[in-house]
């Protein structure tokens, strides 16, 4: 399972996160299909110009920090 299956609960709040690091992403940019993480990381891949490892890095991140938050830490 990849960050992005897990982090699904949180997908709106990991969105504005990821708009707000990188401006020029639109929603259509972020649509998230299941069983289509291919073709989502390809099209950030193209758009960020990084690689699947530091978009899954991101997402790990804020996802952590949004259960963190949801614990009360």
């Amino acid at each position: 399972m990849t960050y992005l299956q897990s982090a699904r609960a949180h997908w709106d709040e990991i969105k504005a996160a990821l708009k707000q690091k990188y401006h020029h992403l639109k929603d259509e940019d972020l649509k998230y299909e299941e069983g289509k993480e291919e073709q989502f990381y390809t099209t950030l891949e193209k758009k960020l110009g990084v690689e699947r490892a530091e978009i899954d890095k991101f997402i790990k991140e804020q996802h952590e920090s949004i259960q963190k938050k949801a614990k009360g830490h």
